[in-house]
């Protein structure tokens, strides 16, 4: 009889322990829907969308390297490159208000994808920035030699040459352009062509969009702003 009220006894004083969930260890991330998860204090996941593809468009995975074909709708994340082929348009959605869409033999890179934050850098070829309304977004485009930053509603075509050269023109909007020679700040119809010296140049013509892959004619009747 007393074992029996014993062994009672012991089941009675576990059942407490069992009920208990196991907890995590110590610097592991917190679960899904948890209020730790939940509260803020992550960071950033920002994702852009693949929204247009035409022709052979590819995707080098930032984690990973891998090089995967294009698919519509497809998550871009952070330093993620999205390359396009000879003949070949894609077009990436950030948000509501700020695309950008790139011209055939262009590789860019999305070194930034945080909420209103994003930074994508050309490597080669042509890409057209959209900001379709006014946002409190920060976009930076940068090249190998200057970065453009839109100010407001407008459309800004950022091209980079086979020889190193850029060329930024604001087609409509307002932007800043910045170079180790300074600021230069845009308005639209106007353009700016940076050289391998940074030499800074500007012209009052709009500039003629061409459809075809980038080449490294120069515009005619430049006037140069700083020597390089």
């Amino acid at each position: 009889m007393k074992r029996t009220i014993l062994g009672l006894l012991l089941i009675v004083a576990a059942v407490p322990a069992w009920s208990q969930a196991p907890q995590p260890p110590a610097g592991s991330p917190a679960p899904a829907g948890s209020a730790e998860e939940d509260s803020g204090d992550a960071p950033d996941k920002g994702v852009a969308r693949l929204s247009v593809i035409q022709g052979n468009v590819s995707v080098r995975r930032g984690d990973s390297g891998e090089m995967v074909a294009a698919v519509m709708n497809a998550p871009i994340v952070i330093e993620d490159r999205l390359i396009t082929g000879e003949g070949a348009r894609a077009e990436v959605q950030f948000d509501w208000a700020n695309m950008i869409r790139l011209a055939p033999m262009t590789e860019v890179r999305f070194s930034q994808l945080q909420d209103r934050q994003y930074q994508i850098q050309i490597a080669a070829g042509m890409v057209t920035f959209r900001v379709l309304r006014d946002s409190n977004a920060l976009v930076e485009v940068s090249t190998p030699n200057v970065s453009v930053r839109p100010l407001r509603k407008g459309v800004y075509r950022i091209l980079v040459r086979p020889d190193g050269t850029s060329q930024v023109t604001v087609r409509d909007g307002e932007a800043e352009i910045f170079s180790p020679k300074g600021t230069e700040h845009l308005q639209g119809g106007k353009s700016v062509e940076a050289g391998t010296r940074i030499a800074i140049v500007t012209c009052s013509a709009r500039p003629a969009i061409s459809t075809s892959a980038p080449t490294s004619t120069a515009p005619r009747n430049w006037t140069r702003m700083a020597a390089g």
